[in-house]
């Protein structure tokens, strides 16, 4: 399956381009600060290989982790930009979800961990990708692996989303609970207590 590099341009090409493509910079990625922080730019209009589309694999090469997405809407004029890689399975062969699952899964990360370089930023190199072996089963096979991890993803955000929720709502018990046991205004003098005491009484306590 192909790997294309991302398409790199010069800080000053960038708002020129941005008026003609959207940048898919993948989850919680930058786009801007990558070119700011000095890519080398050819500028000019990318090739029509460098566009990303419907099935594409986003590969972040660069970072602390090394994990891919997959682009599962239509998208045109779309740039996969550097220093991310767009991998294109050939679904003859390889369900995308499948692959995207086997990049992402703790064994392929690690290897590609091994496989990084740098001193103050960790990158994995084109060829380091494209040597990751990828053990492939049958299409039908794929597509079971494939479902199953849709529904275990799902599964993580529903119950991701009722923890968030029950935080919320335990907060606001505890903050109503709260405000309940505050102490109320008296109206009762010091030393005189109507419920146990006669008048009397609170006066001589009050001289002793």
């Amino acid at each position: 399956m192909p790997i294309k590099d991302g398409f790199i341009i010069t800080a000053a090409g960038f708002f020129d381009a941005m008026e003609m493509y959207t940048f898919f910079s993948g989850n919680a990625f930058n786009l801007f600060q990558e070119v700011m922080n000095g890519l080398v730019g050819v500028g000019g209009k990318p090739k029509p290989n460098q566009l990303a589309k419907l099935g594409d694999i986003i590969f972040r090469s660069r970072g602390q982790t090394n994990t891919a997405a997959l682009l599962n809407e239509d998208v045109k004029s779309t740039i996969v930009a550097a220093p991310l890689f767009r991998v294109r399975p050939d679904i003859k062969k390889v369900v995308p979800e499948f692959l995207l699952w086997w990049i992402n899964q703790p064994s392929s990360q690690s290897y590609l961990a091994s496989r990084s370089k740098g001193t103050m930023v960790k990158m994995v190199s084109k060829q380091g990708l494209e040597d990751l072996e990828v053990n492939l089963p049958s299409l039908e096979q794929q597509k079971k692996v494939a479902e199953f991890f849709s529904l275990s993803m799902r599964e993580q955000q529903l119950l991701e989303e009722i923890k968030n929720r029950k935080a919320i709502y335990t907060q606001g018990i505890l903050m109503q609970m709260a405000s309940e046991s505050r102490p109320t205004a008296s109206n009762k003098k010091p030393g005189f207590d109507a419920a146990t005491s006669t008048p009397g009484q609170t006066q001589s306590r009050a001289r002793n």
